[in-house]
């Protein structure tokens, strides 16, 4: 599994842009992304409602529980986590906003 994190403490620099840009095309190359959204105003679960298609995942966790997030992610390997996330495979690609 992949993990990209998009990451600037400065807002507007299109870390979100480009996360949802980097999912997407992912999933054009076949892979299974989740996308993790780590900002309080949410804007790629925004975008993901506006969304028809279900993929990618979005996941929004509280940034206290990212690790136990990523962890499940690793472990999970295509099983589904008692807290209904996403199924997940070897070859995926999570990616952080």
């Amino acid at each position: 599994m992949k993990t990209i994190a998009f990451i600037c403490q400065k807002g507007g620099t299109a870390k979100t842009t480009g996360a949802i840009n980097l999912a997407v095309e992912a999933l054009a190359y076949g892979l299974k992304v989740v996308l993790i959204d780590l900002d309080p105003q949410v804007s790629a679960s925004n975008w993901f409602d506006l969304r028809e298609d279900p993929e990618p995942a979005i996941v929004a966790p509280q940034v206290p529980h990212l690790g136990r997030v990523l962890e499940q992610a690793a472990a999970r390997k295509g099983r589904k986590s008692a807290e209904g996330a996403p199924k997940m495979e070897m070859e995926d690609v999570l990616v952080l906003a």
